[in-house]
């Protein structure tokens, strides 16, 4: 599954850290519902900083192998 942690990241910044947990969590729930257990990104994941970066390593904690 490709996902776009561009349109991800603009949804995430307006709401701060809780926010990012919220939607994270949600995300996590809805990969696995879907038995979606890993993801493409839509360019190298390793350039993401910060906001991206954090939501990666939420993903990859969660078991979602990228």
């Amino acid at each position: 599954m490709l996902f776009s942690c561009s349109s991800l990241q603009l949804g995430i910044k307006k709401g701060g850290e809780d926010n990012l947990l919220k939607v994270t969590d949600s995300l996590l729930e809805r990969l696995k519902e879907e038995k979606i257990y890993s993801l493409s990104l839509d360019r190298g994941y390793h350039s993401y900083t910060g906001t991206l970066a954090k939501v990666r390593e939420r993903l990859i904690e969660g078991g979602i192998e990228i």
